[in-house]
């Protein structure tokens, strides 16, 4: 859900959660998509 957009408090609760540290414990993982747009917020952030 989160890969697809969807917030981490409002995947915690659809998922039945009490506390979103399990619902990342349970569910996150790194992606290359998420890399490349890490790395390309971090570009711009260090863009003078």
């Amino acid at each position: 859900m989160v890969g697809a957009g969807v917030d981490l408090k409002t995947a915690q609760v659809r998922l039945g959660h009490a506390d979103p540290r399990l619902t990342l414990a349970l569910y996150a993982k790194a992606t290359t998509a998420g890399d490349l747009s890490a790395v390309g917020a971090l570009e711009r952030s260090l863009t003078i």
